[in-house]
């Protein structure tokens, strides 16, 4: 097969248009948007196969800050990995985690999500389960209807990027542009306003079960205080898909089971029980 490995090329429109393409193939999603409204920054950088100018693989990298057990550490979140169908069976997925690996080994950390049990492991990364934090409610007799507002409304912009909140056990918090691919292809319509307390929720409702996936505040959150205003009447679990020690929340563990973390480099063996956020994977 006649292919050319390349990088960085998101000043090539054509590459780009093909870039689109192949994530729409392989994801159901393209980029364009988050690209026009500046999102796409340097710190996301494509590394694919080419032939004839077409992508036909890509891992891309996802140049970031994480908050582990209280210290800030840089690292690299592999994402949009994957292969033209058309392509797959012949190696070139192998190809290219060989040649990001190689280029960002200099990372204290490298990190990325799949559901794949053993793929990564032959590249040395050690996989890590996840938890889903819980909460079970109880007494749900009183219930205060949030607001629900669209991508435009003026605090979700304000709270998502002057956010103050983050874990102590684990937390990617600075990088909003990332955020920001969650709320305009996945949460556009999970976007909550809490007016009385200035607060942005993400949230989905699900026969009794509210998936709670990020809370924006520049104030310190008490659950207790706001917890009205998420629930439901049916509401009988609230989930995280997050770490929510900074919530002054008592929570139950359960196992997660959409995908595994893997990790390359300096990560702390003895963490436990922690979920990474969800609206900060690529």
């Amino acid at each position: 097969m006649n292919y050319k490995y390349i990088k960085n090329y998101q000043c090539n429109d054509e590459l780009m248009e093909s870039y689109f393409q192949y994530t729409k193939k392989v994801f159901g999603f393209d980029l364009k948007k988050w690209r026009s409204l500046g999102h796409w920054k340097s710190q996301y950088i494509p590394h694919s196969l080419i032939e004839n100018n077409k992508v036909i693989a890509n891992a891309s990298a996802a140049i970031m800050k994480l908050q582990i057990k209280g210290k800030d550490v840089d690292a690299v979140q592999f994402g949009s990995v994957g292969v033209l169908s058309e392509y797959r069976g012949e190696g070139l997925s192998r190809v290219l985690m060989k040649e990001i690996i190689e280029e960002y080994k200099h990372y204290p950390l490298i990190f990325l999500f799949s559901s794949l049990e053993q793929y990564y492991e032959k590249f040395n990364f050690k996989r890590f389960k996840e938890i889903t934090p819980y909460i079970k409610i109880l007494d749900n007799s009183r219930n205060v209807e949030p607001i629900k507002v669209n991508l435009e409304f003026e605090a979700v912009k304000r709270l998502l990027e002057g956010n103050l909140q983050n874990s102590s056990i684990i937390d990617a918090k600075g990088n909003v542009d990332f955020n920001w691919f969650h709320l305009m292809y996945i949460h556009k319509n999970n976007i909550y306003y809490i007016k009385d307390r200035d607060i942005v929720f993400l949230a989905r409702y699900n026969e009794g079960t509210v998936d709670v996936y990020d809370i924006f505040s520049q104030w310190k959150v008490d659950f207790e205080e706001i917890k009205e205003y998420i629930l439901k009447p049916d509401t009988t679990e609230i989930r995280f898909h997050f770490t929510p020690d900074w919530l002054s929340v008592d929570y139950d563990t359960k196992p997660y089971t959409e995908h595994n973390m893997f990790v390359l480099g300096e990560f702390p063996e003895d963490i436990s029980n922690f979920k990474f956020p969800d609206i900060a994977v690529t």
